[in-house]
């Protein structure tokens, strides 16, 4: 921080009318209080020490916060893959069970079906005097 000039400062209170014993008190007292505002490089020093302190705390913290999150977020993501494999698996065994149930009744109507028309067969061939049909 630039130092006052005294003198110039005296002769300017001298010419704005204030005596001599008056001004050089005003000056002293403000040169003491600009003095005691005046940061020196140790002073800044000890702040960056802290500051750096601060944030060295701050981040080991923060590291630590982060690392208990990540732990509880793993943990909820597995929870939640073992209730999706569950589910998952519920409705694939529901899904087996409705495709057997539905390949069974297709079974069932395929042989109804069957059956049916081998009847049909069996009149048509009755009806057309079953000799030509029989080594077809």
């Amino acid at each position: 921080m630039p130092n006052m000039d005294v003198l110039r400062a005296l002769d300017e209170l001298k010419d704005a009318g204030v005596e001599e014993r008056s001004a050089r008190a005003m000056i002293r007292l403000v040169s003491e209080a600009v003095e005691l505002q005046a940061v020196t490089k140790p002073d800044l020093e000890r702040e960056c020490t802290a500051i750096r302190a601060t944030l060295a705390q701050s981040t080991t913290e923060l590291r630590g916060e982060i690392a208990e999150t990540a732990v509880g977020l793993r943990g909820e993501i597995a929870q939640a893959t073992a209730a999706l494999r569950s589910e998952i698996a519920e409705m694939a065994a529901g899904l087996r069970r409705d495709m057997a149930q539905a390949t069974a009744a297709l079974r069932s109507e395929m042989a109804e079906t069957a059956a049916g028309l081998r009847g049909e067969l069996g009149e048509l061939r009755g009806e057309v005097g079953g000799t030509a049909w029989r080594g077809r």
